[in-house]
């Protein structure tokens, strides 16, 4: 059966579930960007090289079913230029020796194909049989006929003067005149004289008829509309044409003279007619064969808006909601629900699209899903909906048999982060609501020593798509991300509720948060708790500290310069010559340590550990300058301009029209002019549209990998063999100098420190003065970024230590096993009332 397609805005109802069968798979389009590979293990390439498997599309793939025949369907899909026969029975799936002229191209947002290279016209590749039609007007105009996907049985050449509307059965339609405005409808079938076929003149239509188009048909029947020349009545009418005879009989819609509206279409099955009362949200069932007898039951459809429908056996009707994009809608589907003899509506599907084909035996194909819709992938298949088996037409029973699997769809990558060996992803995956939620935030922990390693996965907190850096529904790499390197990730235009807000690996929460009070704050650079924030309207930019929950705080509020933090350290350029000054944060004083080369105004600064990168842009005449700055030598020289990040020992950049090219800085700045150690890393064919820095690739600044996202959207995670700095604690809030024994239980004595790089394992000692003892009183397996010990004053075995005066100390192994153990220490006074014996002096 065949049916013309609808537009409108989807209602939503709620009402119970049907009873599902499923039975059959069918994997579809391999080999493609826009395929989803099977969920498994990540793969591994190259030298170390982590690959992670591309995530699933929210939106399953767009899919026509053109007809459905006795054993099978003929669908069309996105991003695949095959026209595939499905069967029935097994699911499996033959491609037609004829393809289409192009891949098809969906527009998630609207709902609907661009520009779809196959015909939305009812019959055009057949309907009612296993036969499909595919029309070609070269050499010359004419219609093949085969069964299902197997060798042609009949050529059909286009009478002149005469165009191709559609095949029902094997019968072709024609029509003389304007395809829009046909003067006549002809029935053209094979088996003429010398080859030809015979040509049969549809007759029967009232005098004055105005034809129009095909609305609907089957082997047997078409229903044409048409208008007549009544000033009072210009609303659609509609004829069933019979087939064999090539007789029309005008259709019963005028159920009210005086309302020519009344009737908005007609609908064909095997056992009968619907007459479609969209108006008044009502469906009358009429007998196919005695129409003009009025109806046998109508249907209250006010569940429904604007609707598909179809007739499942005599009496029961399905609809749904005509599926239409739009800010707010469920853009998977729409629920189809089964209108039953017993007066209740049913979901037969939770969701599906906003299709509705009926088979020769009655059975109607769409496609959807059995599942309640959560956040997540969704199991999309093609779908067969009958009658529940020995259930007779009063009973109200249908069944759901799942006839083939439809392949996912590959989520789009829009940015991404990597920091201490977390990585965090950005995609089109787990839920998508245009403007108001466009996917998800990922997390994927990695080992941090050695070679990279996926340890685990996680989907967090819906990317919001109200900051609009992702707007448009063909859009990816468009999400600049940052990585704090302590677990918290953020993205430039990461505002909510008014707040610049960081997020957390691993969870569906907020991080910490800051209210800049700018209309258009944009997250400028990122390292544990302190943050960049420039004003994109204001021209102000903010320096804050990123507090829980939401206690954060702008520590300096100034015109926006070339600015950068790794953990308290601030870099900052000047407004106005080349001086570069650094202090530390939250309170520190500004100090000058270098100028640019020949004073220019730097528009942009990187810091990592011991290198400052720094870089000016072309100005009147004086070409774009850029350079490195080594804290331990004191020494500035030139350095590679574009599109850089800096990471630990190393400057990545991506030369217009290549890939990835790696500096290596672990020997220090060369003597003499000479250059940086370079070497390809990543090639222009792998990195393909991934150009974006923080977008399709980025740098472990807190750990050395590099990331990027290739063009079928999977993420590859490179070590670079660059020699790693050693671990230093580049911020820390460190403990109170002073405990009281008595409140400390309550109150328990702690301390946080953000490293330079993952620690593998971490210890807290507390070293007794007088008796040079010492006693471990915390310890933890891993540290990611950052450190946070907490003491109650208790030995292991629950004992108070005495008072007096003490040293703490931190020790951390690098997880990378690169420079040594990490160690921090400090004075510690333990007060309280002295209990027993005096303690002896402290030990110098």
């Amino acid at each position: 059966m065949i049916r013309t397609r609808k537009r409108s805005a989807r209602t939503v109802a709620l009402l119970a579930v049907s009873t599902a069968v499923a039975a059959g798979t069918l994997a579809l389009p391999t080999a493609s960007a826009s395929a989803a590979p099977a969920a498994g293990a990540a793969a591994t390439a190259g030298a170390g090289e982590l690959v992670l498997p591309a995530a699933q599309r929210r939106i399953p793939r767009a899919t026509r079913i053109l007809t459905a025949g006795e054993t099978g369907l003929l669908l069309a899909q996105e991003a695949d230029d095959r026209l595939l026969w499905i069967d029935y029975a097994t699911g499996g799936q033959t491609p037609l020796a004829t393809r289409l002229d192009s891949k098809p191209v969906y527009n998630v947002d609207s709902g609907y194909f661009e520009s779809p290279p196959f015909s939305f016209e009812p019959g055009h590749y057949g309907a009612g049989s296993d036969t499909v039609a595919l029309y070609s007007a070269a050499p010359a105009p004419h219609v093949t006929l085969q069964k299902a996907a197997g060798e042609p049985v009949a050529d059909i050449a286009i009478p002149q003067g005469q165009t191709y509307v559609g095949t029902l059965g094997d019968t072709v339609v024609t029509v003389t005149g304007e395809r829009s405005t046909p003067t006549g409808f002809h029935l053209l079938k094979p088996g003429g004289a010398g080859g030809a076929p015979t040509d049969t003149q549809v007759t029967g239509f009232p005098a004055g008829a105005q034809l129009a188009g095909l609305t609907d048909g089957d082997a047997r029947s078409v229903i044409v509309r048409y208008t007549l020349p009544e000033p009072a009545d210009s609303s659609p009418r509609w004829a069933l044409v019979d087939l064999g005879t090539g007789l029309a009989r005008v259709l019963p819609d005028r159920p009210f003279p005086d309302d020519p509206w009344e009737v908005s279409d007609f609908r064909l099955a095997p056992q009968g007619l619907i007459r479609v009362r969209e108006g008044r949200r009502q469906m009358e069932l009429l007998d196919r064969a005695h129409p003009e007898a009025g109806p046998t039951r109508t249907v209250d459809t006010s569940v429904l808006g604007q609707a598909e429908y179809a007739l499942l056996g005599k009496d029961t009707v399905l609809g749904m909601d005509s599926y239409a994009g739009g800010s707010g809608n469920d853009h998977v589907g729409s629920l189809l629900f089964g209108f039953t003899p017993d007066g209740v509506a049913r979901v037969a599907l939770p969701s599906a699209r906003a299709q509705l084909v009926t088979a020769p035996d009655g059975s109607v194909l769409t496609v959807g899903t059995t599942a309640e819709l959560v956040n997540g992938d969704i199991d999309w298949a093609v779908q067969r909906i009958a009658r529940a088996a020995g259930k007779g037409d009063g009973a109200g029973a249908v069944e759901v048999k799942r006839v083939a699997k439809i392949a996912p769809v590959t989520a789009s990558v829009y940015g991404l982060a990597l920091g201490s060996g977390i990585l965090n992803t950005a995609d089109n995956s787990t839920n998508y609501l245009p403007a108001d939620v466009i996917g998800a935030f990922r997390t994927t922990r990695l080992s941090a020593g050695g070679s990279p390693k996926a340890l685990s996965t996680t989907v967090d907190r819906l990317v919001s798509g109200r900051d609009a850096d992702c707007s448009g529904w063909d859009r990816k790499r468009c999400l600049e991300m940052f990585s704090g390197g302590d677990g918290n990730h953020g993205r430039s235009r990461s505002t909510e509720q008014g707040g610049t807000v960081l997020y957390r690996s691993g969870s569906a929460d907020w991080g910490p948060r800051v209210t800049t009070g700018d209309s258009s704050p944009r997250l400028a650079d990122l390292s544990g708790r302190f943050g960049v924030v420039d004003g994109a309207s204001s021209g102000k930019q903010q320096v804050v500290e990123f507090k829980e929950p939401d206690s954060g705080a702008t520590l300096i509020n100034r015109p926006r310069v070339a600015a950068a933090v790794w953990g308290s350290t601030l870099w900052s350029g000047s407004a106005t010559d080349g001086t570069v000054t650094r202090q530390t944060l939250p309170g520190g004083a500004a100090q000058t340590v270098f100028k640019t080369q020949g004073d220019c105004v730097p528009s942009e600064i990187q810091a990592v550990g011991r290198w400052v990168y720094w870089a000016c842009p072309s100005d009147w005449g004086k070409p774009a300058v850029s350079g490195l700055y080594d804290q331990v030598s004191g020494r500035t020289a030139p350095a590679p301009a574009g599109t850089v990040l800096l990471g630990d020992n190393q400057l990545v950049r991506h030369p217009e029209g290549k890939g990835l090219e790696l500096h290596d800085l672990s020997a220090g700045l060369p003597a003499g002019g000479a250059g940086l150690p370079t070497r390809v890393l990543v090639t222009e064919a792998q990195l393909g549209a991934s150009t974006g820095r923080r977008t399709g690739w980025t740098v472990d600044r807190f750990g050395g990998h590099v990331a990027y996202v290739d063009d079928a959207e999977r993420v590859h995670i490179l070590p670079t063999g660059v020699t790693p700095s050693p671990m230093s604690a580049i911020d820390s809030r460190p403990p109170a100098g002073v405990v009281d024994l008595r409140t400390v239980a309550k109150q328990p004595w702690t301390g946080t420190w953000w490293l330079s790089k993952p620690a593998a394992s971490w210890k807290l000692t507390i070293r007794d003065k007088a008796t040079g003892r010492s006693t471990v009183v915390a310890r933890g397996a891993e540290g990611r970024g950052a450190i946070s010990a907490s003491w109650n004053g208790k030995v292991p075995v629950g004992t108070l230590l005495l008072p007096g005066d003490y040293e703490w100390k931190l020790t951390a192994v690098p997880a990378d096993g690169q420079g040594g153990e990490f160690t921090t220490s400090g004075p510690l006074t333990l007060a309280g009332p002295t209990v027993g014996k005096p303690r002896p002096k402290p030990v110098n």
